[in-house]
């Protein structure tokens, strides 16, 4: 417990950065301070892994932003979402490859935004509406031309 005690102080005193095992590392030897009741050691482990998955944290929302303001990685997300949307539906999609080589290029984020809705209202067009979508969708269009619910609203305004 000494050594990894060492190593933890080592990653968490120096600054380096912290992988996943040094987060586990302090974990466990919180685990094993609050077992032999040193609550003071305990606390300073849980800080030192606080502010370790804080900077893990910022590290990955950097790189999140950086990854979706280039053109190519927008690119490489749209594909991405495609095949989420193909794993989770079953469903073989061809993807529009001139909508996605023109946001590669794209000049202007404006003109990528506009390109990636396009790229994804085509995928989702290829995708059939499952039974209980159609029904929602039923559902939802005779509630709003229901004219008992227009009706009732004007009764309830005019007086």
């Amino acid at each position: 417990m000494a050594k990894a005690q060492q190593n933890f102080d080592f990653v968490a005193d120096n600054g380096r950065a912290a992988t996943s095992e040094d987060i586990a590392t302090g974990y466990r030897l919180a685990q094993n301070y609050q077992q032999m009741g040193d609550y003071d050691s305990m606390m300073k482990v849980l800080a030192d892994v606080a502010s370790m998955e804080s900077e893990a944290g910022r590290t990955l929302q950097a790189m999140r932003m950086f990854s979706n303001l280039t053109p190519e990685a927008k690119a490489i997300s749209v594909g991405k979402q495609i095949n989420r949307i193909q794993k989770s539906t079953g469903t073989a999609v061809n993807p529009p490859t001139e909508l996605i080589e023109q946001l590669s290029r794209a000049a202007d984020e404006a003109t990528a935004n506009r390109l990636q809705k396009e790229i994804m209202r085509d995928v989702w067009s290829q995708i059939p509406a499952s039974w209980t979508q159609k029904a929602n969708a039923w559902r939802y269009m005779s509630m709003l031309a229901n004219p008992k619910k227009y009706t009732w609203q004007r009764s309830f305004r005019s007086d």
